[in-house]
């Protein structure tokens, strides 16, 4: 089974798209901000990591370095969900190594999709 962390400080959608993901069928949990999922991800080592860039402490941006910085997590596909919407920062995202970049609000269909494919590969 396909796992999925999803890193999100608003608890709200945390809830509802681990909801999501596991009712599409794949073994998801969440964490509140970057220094929690760094330690998901290294307990779990997850295929898939979808994180926020705006979050308390350490930033996405940050997640992904760290992630990337490790040899057990370095693998893992990173896709950041967003409010960040300017060029700059997307382009910053792509630049750093995340294989995807979607902006809030998003759809879920769209996170889906994107999920899909990268899960594919």
């Amino acid at each position: 089974m396909v796992t999925i962390l999803l890193i999100e400080d608003e608890p709200t959608i945390r809830e509802e798209l681990v909801d999501a993901l596991t009712f599409e069928g794949y073994e998801a949990y969440g964490a509140r901000d970057g220094e929690a999922g760094i330690g998901l991800a290294q307990q779990h080592l997850p295929d898939l990591v979808i994180c926020d860039i705006l979050l308390p402490g350490m930033n996405g941006y940050e997640v992904l370095q760290q992630l990337q910085a490790t040899p057990e997590t370095e693998h893992i596909p990173v896709i950041f969900l967003s409010a960040l919407n300017n060029p700059q920062d997307i382009e910053l995202g792509f630049s750093l190594g995340a294989k995807a970049y979607l902006t809030k609000p998003f759809r879920l269909a769209e996170l889906m999709g994107t999920i899909a494919d990268l899960v594919r590969k």
